[in-house]
């Protein structure tokens, strides 16, 4: 079941957006497809344009993202949950995809870069590109959901300042024990 039909719809169109931020997965992941370290390692001008290529991207990527994330932190958990977890969901998809990005960004400024391995950090990014409506539905928004849930229950943060309260305690008993001896 798709517990986040047209996700993209569900943001404010008027603004940077989770659109933009998705044309630009698609883009990235368009180039990454048909970039294969092992046939451009000796062409140096090839390599260098696909690593100009991912900064660029990336810095886009970033600013789009530094940008929802500014907005998301207006949006009142207790008026609009649903919502929250929704843009709670994709951020958490979307740095993790921009870590991906720096991953591949590092490996390319690495003096010895071995095909192996940014073949398989490209293949890693496309996968998870592949995967995004899945790793949504299934794995960011569930814990979205418990997180704000939890973040935002009164009774249960009292109960963790409590268990916090008496391990601090506890263990100033012990320092205080430990400086004695």
């Amino acid at each position: 079941m798709n517990i986040l039909p047209n996700i993209y719809l569900n943001v404010n169109s008027s603004s940077p957006s989770f659109e933009s931020l998705h044309q630009l997965e698609q883009i990235i992941s368009e180039k990454v497809k048909n970039f294969q370290l092992s046939d451009v390692q000796e062409d140096k001008i090839a390599l260098n344009g696909f690593h100009e290529y991912i900064i660029e991207y990336s810095r886009k990527y970033n600013q789009i993202l530094n940008k929802i994330l500014q907005k998301y932190n207006n949006i009142d958990y207790k008026k609009e949950p649903k919502k929250k977890a929704i843009k709670k969901a994709v951020l958490g998809y979307s740095y993790h995809f921009l870590d991906l990005l720096m991953k591949i960004l590092r490996l390319l400024e690495s003096p010895s870069i071995s095909a192996h391995i940014m073949d398989e950090n490209l293949s890693l990014l496309l996968e998870y590109f592949s995967r995004k409506e899945e790793l949504l539905n299934n794995q960011y928004y569930p814990k979205a959901q418990q997180e704000l849930a939890t973040f935002y229950d009164s009774e249960l943060r009292n109960q963790m300042d409590e268990k916090l309260k008496k391990f601090l305690d506890k263990h100033k008993k012990l320092k205080k024990n430990h400086d004695l001896i």
